[in-house]
């Protein structure tokens, strides 16, 4: 009774088949939609005992939702490598987000909502060995700029506990979109990005482009002018730290 998924449990009036096997594209959509609105009115209805379970609940729905707009992210650039960026601009129809490169490119800055990840580090408890994530695999620069990081996707392969220079966790991952590539990567938690949940995000429900009162991402707005840089395509013009 803790969480969302507790409260539909327990007080949810109907069922919502979500099996994509099962149903047809528009069916999907319609099944989406009718669990979103299930989970706004488990939380608007919400006993006034409950009143601190469901601004946790509030909270944690917006705090999984992903990227709003202010918000500096790692967005998807080409095929395989991912670089930062802010968030500028949200198209709620589509899922697309349109991002400000910090290096000032002006190409690929449209972007579906499953290729950009908040530049925050996840909690601990949401990575594990197996999971799928974005991590920084490198530098790059572009006619002698200060490097920028550049990341890529990697399945985490094991925990090394307390491993670090200054005991922090280390995460061996190997990257996934390069067959060639026998290396492991060995990286702290802060390294490590995670997508947001799609779920939460229709949940939000905003109809124009989400925030957060100003964004996390504000005061890196600034990164993202005046450094007249060319995004650097996958593996060029780069320096593994």
């Amino acid at each position: 009774q803790e969480t969302v998924c507790g409260l539909l449990t327990g007080s949810a009036p109907t069922t919502v088949d979500l099996n994509a096997r099962a149903v047809d594209e528009g069916t999907y959509e319609e099944a989406v939609a009718d669990l979103v609105e299930l989970v706004r009115q488990v939380v608007a209805t919400t006993p006034k005992r409950d009143v601190e379970a469901k601004t946790q609940i509030k909270a944690h729905i917006r705090e999984n939702a992903g990227p709003a707009v202010g918000d500096h992210v790692i967005g998807k650039y080409g095929t395989k490598e991912y670089y930062p960026a802010t968030v500028v601009g949200w198209e709620a129809s589509t899922r697309v987000f349109e991002l400000q490169w910090d290096d000032n490119d002006s190409r690929q800055r449209q972007k579906p909502y499953e290729d950009v990840c908040l530049d925050k580090p996840p909690d601990p408890e949401d990575v594990g060995v197996g999971s799928v994530v974005i991590f920084q695999a490198g530098t790059y620069s572009h006619n002698g700029s200060d490097p920028l990081p550049k990341y890529s996707r990697g399945t985490i392969e094991r925990i090394n506990r307390r491993a670090g220079e200054n005991g922090e966790d280390l995460f061996t991952l190997r990257r996934v979109d390069y067959n060639s590539d026998e290396d492991s990567y060995h990286v702290p938690l802060e390294k490590i990005r995670i997508h947001g949940n799609l779920m939460a995000a229709l949940t939000l429900g905003n109809a124009s482009a989400p925030t957060r009162g100003g964004g996390r991402g504000d005061a890196h707005a600034g990164a993202a002018q005046g450094q007249g840089q060319s995004q650097a395509e996958p593996g060029q013009a780069a320096d593994d730290d």
